[in-house]
């Protein structure tokens, strides 16, 4: 897990130095916001780490992981994988393993969930979102684990998209909607796997979570405009594209129900979040799209969520 040289990561605007190696793209810069470390390794992962519970994800086996203040920083805890532990500047992470555990989950971990920690802590707001761009411009796909976000992007890149991100996509609603990504993999579960193996060429490889990450062609580390945002439903009963564009007053809490963080329990955060992602949805257009699914998948379903991009009214709107 620990790499020889440290290389210099890039994410959702963040400069990541990192004993890990990560699947993000490395940087030229000798300077960084977060140095990563190897530290000792951790026997009690399953336990619920000291401090002020400021987020929790709980599961039917109990917490998967819990975010907590400790007073000298904080910490991120992974049931039976280890920890990571925060200084108070979110300048510094120590990994610690969990020897008896998956600890090899640890690098996709840091690059995703630990990642949106430390971007949240920040001040910024994250979507739990695959991205990709056409021609300058992203379309988001938003939802929880298992809902279609990385297949998507990935028959988009197929199509002829670049790659925005994967897992993690940072927001901004300043002057204009903006968006920045960072992983220039998209992982893949098996029923998706075959897009990845669809064309010569194409660079995949297994990941510690069983999954099979594709590389596609990463747009340029600068925010993008952000044209839309897609919730996808994948059915296996639907013959066709269908479109609903859901009003604001809807859209806002569709968003709020796909955290990247589970369980935040910071009112700060919870505060930001809402006013950023109320403003969202009244600037950019979100989808419902249900997906006939497959495979094979039609190929009308990458020029359908292009059109989208285009500005294209939806044939329906949610009441």
């Amino acid at each position: 897990m620990k790499l020889a040289e440290p290389a210099v990561y890039a994410q959702c605007g963040i400069q990541m130095r990192s004993e890990v190696e990560l699947a993000l793209p490395i940087t030229a810069s000798d300077a960084w916001d977060v140095d990563v470390r190897v530290g000792a390794d951790i026997h009690d992962s399953a336990e619920t780490p000291p401090g002020e519970i400021l987020a929790v994800f709980e599961t039917d086996e109990g917490a998967w992981y819990t975010a907590t203040a400790t007073g000298s920083g904080y910490c991120l805890r992974f049931r039976d994988c280890g920890e990571f532990v925060i200084s108070s500047d979110l300048g510094r992470v120590e990994v610690r393993p969990d020897p008896s555990g998956r600890f090899e989950l640890l690098p996709i971990l840091l690059a995703g969930t630990v990642s949106a920690f430390l971007l949240a802590m920040r001040g910024v707001t994250v979507l739990h979102a695959s991205a990709v761009a056409v021609d300058g411009t992203a379309l988001a796909f938003v939802g929880q684990s298992g809902r279609g976000k990385s297949t998507l992007a990935a028959l988009m890149c197929l199509d002829g998209a670049d790659v925005v991100t994967d897992d993690v996509l940072a927001v901004d609603v300043d002057d204009d909607v903006t968006c920045l990504g960072g992983a220039s993999e998209l992982r893949l579960r098996a029923a998706a796997a075959p897009l990845a193996l669809s064309r010569s060429g194409i660079v995949a490889r297994e990941t510690a979570d069983e999954r099979l990450a594709m590389s596609a062609d990463p747009v340029a580390m600068h925010p993008l405009p952000l044209a839309a945002i897609v919730v996808p439903t994948p059915s296996r009963t639907a013959e066709q594209v269908e479109v609903r564009r859901l009003p604001p007053s809807t859209a806002i809490f569709w968003l709020l129900a796909f955290p990247r963080i589970h369980g935040w329990q910071a009112q700060d955060v919870l505060q930001r979040d809402f006013t950023v992602l109320s403003e969202l949805v009244n600037r950019v257009p979100v989808y419902d799209v249900t997906i006939p699914w497959g495979p094979p998948f039609d190929p009308s379903v990458a020029v359908t969520l292009t059109s989208l991009l285009n500005g294209d009214d939806p044939e329906h709107t949610a009441d």
